[in-house]
């Protein structure tokens, strides 16, 4: 993982000598609604306020933020480096994890499936460091903060292929980290869930003789997860 973050802050060394003043698009755009919100969440948690919703903007009828992709897990996360240094700097720090988490967890499920570390160390960095992750830093960090899709894939596994543990405790993993992933960004949990979803099927349409002997425990693991995604909604 430290050499991934190294390659992250090598990528973006352009403004790391003044994070505190200079970072990608300039402040402008998405770029800009991105620092606010990154400042709005201690903010409204220092005050007592909701933090999904403000009347801070848009007023007098206000935003609803879990429509607005406003981080609200890595802006409670980064909070003391936000209070200390400034929202310019957590948006910096956010893009070097992004690139590097991101190539770390996807090394972490590309292992278990090659024998090779230096192949699934090539994939990670496939993964962390694609045109997709570049052309996104330019405005859309929240786009880029996809290291949880290959946790859920993982767990997905452990669900409905491997089945070493107890479904009760896949289950509630697979909610916990889905629920995580709902307070990073929306879009990037509903395309993991259609991927996994589709993944499942070719799965059982490739091996149809063992679905029947897998279904319960995968049942009773998603039914789980679902439970515990709803108890963090509450």
């Amino acid at each position: 993982m430290a050499v991934y973050l190294a390659l992250g802050a090598l990528l973006f060394r352009g403004f790391g000598l003044l994070p505190g003043n200079y970072t990608l698009s300039k402040g402008h755009g998405e770029g800009a609604f991105f620092l606010w919100v990154l400042r709005w969440t201690p903010y409204a948690v220092e005050h007592g306020l909701n933090p999904f919703v403000t009347g801070y903007l848009n007023a007098p009828r206000g935003v609803n933020l879990m429509w607005n992709t406003s981080l609200p897990l890595p802006g409670l996360l980064l909070a003391p480096v936000t209070l200390l240094f400034g929202p310019v700097v957590t948006y910096d720090i956010l893009l070097v994890l992004a690139v590097g988490l991101s190539a770390w967890t996807a090394y972490l499920a590309i292992r278990r499936y090659v024998p090779s570390r230096v192949a699934a160390a090539l994939g990670g960095l496939v993964y962390g460091f694609s045109p997709y992750m570049r052309a996104h830093s330019a405005g859309h960090v929240n786009l880029m903060l996809v290291f949880l899709p290959p946790v859920l894939l993982l767990l997905l596994d452990n669900i409905v292929v491997r089945q070493r543990r107890t479904p009760l405790r896949d289950g509630a993993l697979l909610g916990l980290v889905a629920a995580c992933q709902l307070l990073i960004n929306e879009e990037v949990l509903g395309t993991t869930a259609l991927a996994g979803a589709l993944l499942v099927v070719v799965l059982a349409a490739g091996h149809r003789h063992q679905v029947r002997s897998h279904l319960p425990y995968a049942a009773r693991a998603i039914a789980a997860g679902r439970e515990r995604r709803s108890w963090r909604g509450r």
